[in-house]
């Protein structure tokens, strides 16, 4: 089904494990198309065909025309409750929304919780919040998408609102892991059972079919090959063709207009026979600019809205072969982990973001500029490619050794021979230079449990473990890697025998960083290096003698931050203890901020404060955390020794989040913040919209320090929203 919405085509439920699953499959699918350009978003190819239906029919947006819509925004504009529907029509002509409407949005949505007790109040604000730049899919924890889908009312709802819900229901994350009742197909399959025999939609269960309801549905379907479009079509113009100018409303007309324009026809020569429409909503127009919603009617601001939109819907359609409900979300671009791995070492490596449907060469480009690492392209008729990296030139060894572009997904790696595939949520992205050069795409990770029995995953702390590495075929799926392939981990290197086995002896708690690699003397390497973070658990936290103490509140987040590795103990030995009511210093709080984050240390810290000498327990991870952001390097001094306040750690991870707030600062309810510096109000609204420090009442405390059990609370909340990294 095609749609000219930001979509990525699919309309289905499922956990995350089977969308991703799905995404992986369609990655390699769109690799078996010889066919450049092809995209996860139909919206540029139904584009297309407007474009050049528009052309072919000469539809054009005359100055008459122009003229109305501006007198009109300029009403809308001058109203002091500002209309949420108008403010798709000032998206898609770049007008500016009034001053703090987005936020005000934000405001009402995080407010309700995303939950409206009306379908129409749910579709209306979804799109206003989208017109003026934002993500319905992640407003804090709030996915109002999914919301819908799963909303009580759709069961009863009737036509018109099954039309708003489908209007709305392909913008959803594609990694979102609510389970949705509802879903696009099943939508659809409902507005079909309720057409008329004639063609028509009603505006009730039953009863003749109704010009404005059955343009709203064909707005929502926004597709004329969708088998119901053609009856409804024909019927619309039946209808028009016998109707008298002053027969129809301004509202109705304006919605006749947007559907045609949606759907790709040319509403003034839709109707030859009857109504003009494009004249009719012209000739509503009073002096002042507003719209009357009958013929020599008073001012209504509704008939205004409602003409302003359609003047805006058959403007894209004329002039750009757009669609006024296209392409309104905003995703929150994606922070994903690049390495570019050469063939004799690693020549950078970091986080680059992505949008939706961003093509990954061109983005992997960005990243390499950005980074100051030299390069050039090849392009052609199919695209771009990469012929040499940081020095390294395609060709290098004499032979079919060239640069290669991959992604992870599901824990799996796909190389991407199309260089126009575009991405769906990579976990990961690889250049490497290869000649038939290998990617780990699983390391299995063993170890023996207290009884004997041989367990999988993140190992516990100081029990000896194998990894086995093995690499993906299309032949026959995932098989070992051959001998010989070195492993680091905690300081120590391994090689791997012949079944691709390597065995280290236990660690202590945390995060390590474990790299694969295999470089040949003047040949590509064999396996592409691989670093990945590797935690290793801390003891149960029944094993602590001082278990009790922690506050039932933060059990489980203590609990969590033990398993994860994040956590240790400070007295080890045979009556270990936790401190859970300790408070930590800002040195303790960098470190484990930055083993949540699975970033390992600077291994050459750079001196970046006087009171930081190398060489200490936390000096690479203070490089480190100001080499990403999380630490701003003006002061002299940082104070690793010193108590980290609720009010820096607030700082800290905001700047790790990289997140903008989202709704007012007046929202923020808390009245002991008004003094802080501005750096610091936004950093606890954000974490306060993402619902990572909560504060107390209208307290947040800002200059209390933080004990140990709150900082694995507030970080195990804040890990929830990091990008997905598996080994």
């Amino acid at each position: 089904m095609n749609r000219g919405q930001d979509i990525n085509c699919w309309g289905w439920t499922g956990d995350k494990v089977i969308r991703r699953l799905v995404i992986s499959v369609l990655i390699l699918s769109l690799l078996a198309v010889p066919v450049s350009g092809v995209v996860a978003d139909t919206s540029g190819q139904q584009s297309d065909a407007l474009a050049s239906d528009a052309a072919s029919r000469s539809a054009v947006f005359d100055q008459r025309m122009q003229q109305a819509l501006k007198k009109a925004e300029a009403v809308i504009l001058n109203e002091t409750d500002f209309p949420i529907e108008a403010a798709v029509g000032f998206a898609k002509n770049r007008t500016p929304l009034p001053k703090g409407f987005r936020e005000k949005l934000a405001d009402r949505i995080m407010d309700a919780g995303g939950k409206f007790n009306s379908l129409s109040d749910h579709v209306r604000i979804s799109l206003g919040y989208m017109a003026a730049g934002g993500d319905i899919n992640r407003i804090g924890s709030i996915d109002l998408h999914a919301l819908l889908m799963n909303h009580a009312g759709l069961e009863r709802a009737g036509v018109p609102e099954l039309a708003e819900a489908y209007l709305m229901s392909w913008y959803y994350h594609p990694t979102a892991l609510n389970r949705l009742e509802w879903y696009p197909d099943l939508i659809v399959y409902r507005l079909r059972e309720r057409q008329t025999k004639e063609g028509g939609w009603s505006a009730r269960d039953s009863g003749p079919g109704d010009i404005r309801t059955t343009a709203r549905v064909l707005t929502a379907i926004g597709n004329p090959d969708e088998p119901s479009s053609k009856p409804a079509l024909d019927w619309l113009q039946t209808k028009l063709g016998g109707s008298r100018t002053s027969d129809l409303e301004t509202t109705t007309v304006s919605d006749v207009v947007i559907a045609l324009s949606s759907i790709g026809l040319d509403a003034a020569a839709f109707s030859e026979t009857g109504v003009q429409l494009m004249d009719t909503l012209l000739g509503r127009q009073l002096p002042g600019g507003a719209f009357a919603e009958v013929e020599d009617g008073s001012a209504s601001m509704a008939a205004t809205v409602q003409a302003y939109l359609a003047l805006t819907a058959y403007k894209l359609y004329a002039e750009a072969g757009d669609r006024l409900y296209a392409s309104l979300n905003h995703p929150i671009p994606n922070k994903t982990r690049v390495h570019v791995e050469g063939p004799e070492g690693t020549i950078a490596e970091g986080w680059m973001e992505l949008g939706s449907n961003e093509n990954l060469v061109e983005a992997a480009a960005a990243f390499l500029k950005k980074s100051g690492v030299a390069h050039t392209m090849r392009v052609s008729e199919h695209g771009a490619l990469f012929t040499s990296i940081g020095g390294v030139t395609n060709g290098r060894y004499g032979g079919l050794d060239k640069w290669e572009i991959a992604v992870r997904s599901i824990g799996n790696w796909y190389i991407l021979k199309d260089d126009l595939i575009y991405h769906s949520d990579p976990e990961e992205v690889l250049l490497y230079y290869s000649d038939q050069t290998a990617l780990v795409d699983h390391i299995q990770i063993e170890w023996k449990y207290e009884n004997g029995q041989i367990i999988g995953g993140t190992p516990r702390a100081d029990t000896p473990f194998t990894l086995t590495l093995k690499k993906a075929t299309r032949q026959f799926g995932h098989m070992a890697v051959s001998s010989g392939i070195q492993v680091s981990l905690g300081g120590k290197t391994a090689v791997t025998d012949k079944s691709g086995r390597v065995s280290f002896p236990g660690l202590k708690p945390g995060v390590y960083e474990l790299t694969v690699t295999s470089y040949r003397q003047g040949r590509a390497p064999l396996l592409a290096k691989r670093t990945v973070p590797f935690p290793v658990s801390s003891p149960e936290l029944s094993s602590f003698t001082d278990a009790g103490k922690v506050s039932k509140w933060a059990a489980y987040d203590v609990a969590s931050a033990l398993s994860e590795g994040w956590m240790q103990g400070v007295s080890p030995g045979s009556r270990p203890q936790l401190a859970p009511k300790r408070a930590m210093t800002r040195a303790e709080f960098v470190v484990m901020l930055l083993r949540v984050l699975r970033e390992p240390a600077n291994p050459r810290s750079s001196r970046s404060f006087a009171d930081v000498p190398g060489g200490r327990w936390y000096s690479g991870e203070i490089s480190r955390a100001v080499k990403l952001g999380i630490i701003g390097d003006k002061l002299r001094y940082f104070g690793p020794g010193e108590l980290v306040t609720r009010e820096e750690a607030a700082v800290m991870m905001a700047n790790a989040l990289g997140l903008q707030p989202l709704g007012s600062p007046e929202r923020v309810p808390f009245k002991d913040t008004a003094g802080l510096p501005e750096s610091s109000k936004r950093a606890i609204q954000i974490l306060y919209e993402q619902e990572i420090m909560k504060g107390e009442g209208r307290l947040f405390h800002p200059e209390q320090t933080l004990v140990r059990e709150e900082a694995a609370a507030v970080l195990n909340r804040l890990a929830q929203l990091m990008p997905y990294r598996e080994i």
